[in-house]
């Protein structure tokens, strides 16, 4: 089949219509992304789906929370985690831990019953059925609450808060 010469004329208009295709797809947010650790404790495991006979001393987390593009509202969130038993000495799983993810929808709770007047980030899996909170401390720190809304106390080792990771 012989090639078809792409006429001059309507060479302008094809790349106009490219660079409006990447200016659109650049436009579209990058999510927020929160880091940390946690322990591994028999309230987070179900939450987690982690197996109750499964050694785990701690819960690597990072969370991305996606906006519409459109209006800025939340969207999506996608959570992977990596838990096991940490290998001594460093920051790492013994035999790389056991990996996992979330996703789903997440929104903005003003002024909870057990919170009132503070912003919680709730993130609702197919998976689960209770819900995963977050109290937002600040624009770059989120805790996790049980689910009556306390927050979760964490030990020598781990807490409970996510740290935002800054984008590059």
């Amino acid at each position: 089949m012989k090639n078809l010469p792409f006429p001059k004329f309507l060479r302008p208009a094809f790349f106009i219509c490219m660079g409006l295709c990447f200016t659109n797809m650049a436009s579209s947010p990058a999510p927020e992304v929160f880091v940390g650790s946690s322990p591994c404790d028999p309230v987070m495991r179900p939450w987690m789906s982690i197996p109750l006979n499964t050694d785990c001393e701690f819960i690597k987390w990072k969370l991305l929370l996606f906006k519409n593009p459109e209006n800025d509202q939340q969207q999506r969130f996608n959570l992977t985690y990596t838990y096991g038993v940490s290998k001594p000495g460093t920051q790492g799983f013994l035999n790389g831990g056991s990996n996992a993810e979330m996703t789903g929808n997440w929104r903005v709770l003003n002024n909870c019953v057990n919170l009132p007047g503070k912003a919680v980030i709730q993130l609702k899996d197919q998976k689960i059925k209770t819900p995963l909170t977050f109290l937002k401390l600040n624009n770059s720190l989120l805790h996790l609450t049980d689910q009556e809304g306390h927050l979760m106390i964490g030990n020598a080792g781990w807490s409970y808060t996510l740290n935002k990771m800054k984008n590059d």
